[in-house]
């Protein structure tokens, strides 16, 4: 795959944003483009070749 990848997440205490910024260095490894970038700051995906998107989910 070429292209770009957003790996966007939406965190409260933290812990979703390092592990989306794993995510994310794991696939820059992978010789992939990678942005890893809160959800709230994203206004269109449009320039993405493919999205990730995460969340906390408390039970």
């Amino acid at each position: 795959m070429t292209g770009t990848v957003l790996v966007t997440y939406g965190t409260t205490n933290g812990s979703t944003a390092q592990i989306a910024e794993t995510i994310a260095d794991v696939l820059r490894k992978e010789g992939l483009t990678v942005e890893a970038l809160p959800a709230r700051s994203v206004a269109s995906v449009a320039s993405y070749d493919a999205v990730m998107a995460g969340g906390g989910l408390y039970a």
